[in-house]
């Protein structure tokens, strides 16, 4: 009978180990997908002044895709104001580009300014996002007290095809005005 009784114990404590090591599993696994849903917090907007332009970076500069879904969308807005009383120039680029993915061009961009900005030419929609830094428009003139805003639309397309050469990677890029000149 002790027999069964050391049998039954060793049982008894395997089954325990094993819903220990179960629970143990699901919280670290929660706790994984709870850390890659967490984002460094910046400012909800960042605001840049020049002695001629100050440039509101609407949800922060950066912009960051980890463990992206097909189909995830990223907008960031730019606002530029010309406080000087000459036109001034300007470009946007990015910059501090990091893109893993291997499909790029599953990762587009579209540029589109409102109705204050001047048209976008040639006009930028669905453009594949670069692999390194680069210019997206180019001395952009505006007048004095000119205000120009527009907004950057990231998106990781969703094809009908298996995309999962992508998945766990990473892309983040800082938007970037610069070249400011008096024209």
């Amino acid at each position: 009978m002790d027999y069964n009784r050391e049998k039954n114990g060793k049982r008894t404590l395997l089954i325990a180990l094993s819903c220990c090591l179960m629970i143990l599993i699901a919280v670290a696994s929660s706790y994984a997908y709870y850390m890659t849903q967490l984002n460094v917090h910046e400012p909800q907007s960042v605001i840049i002044k020049t002695k001629e332009l100050g440039i509101i970076y609407n949800d922060g500069k950066s912009i960051v895709l980890n463990n992206a879904l097909p189909g995830q969308t990223i907008i960031k807005t730019i606002t530029i104001q010309n406080t000087g009383n000459m036109t001034m120039s300007y470009d946007i680029s990015f910059i501090d580009v990091v893109n893993e993915f291997s499909n790029t061009t599953d990762l587009v961009y579209s540029v589109v300014g409102d109705s204050n900005t001047p048209t976008v030419n040639p006009a930028i929609s669905n453009a594949t996002f670069p692999v390194a830094a680069g210019t997206i428009l180019n001395d952009v003139n505006i007048p004095a007290d000119g205000l120009h805003t527009y907004t950057i639309t990231l998106t990781y397309l969703n094809r009908d095809e298996s995309q999962n050469v992508d998945m766990g990677k990473m892309l983040s890029a800082t938007l970037n005005v610069t070249d400011i000149k008096e024209v």
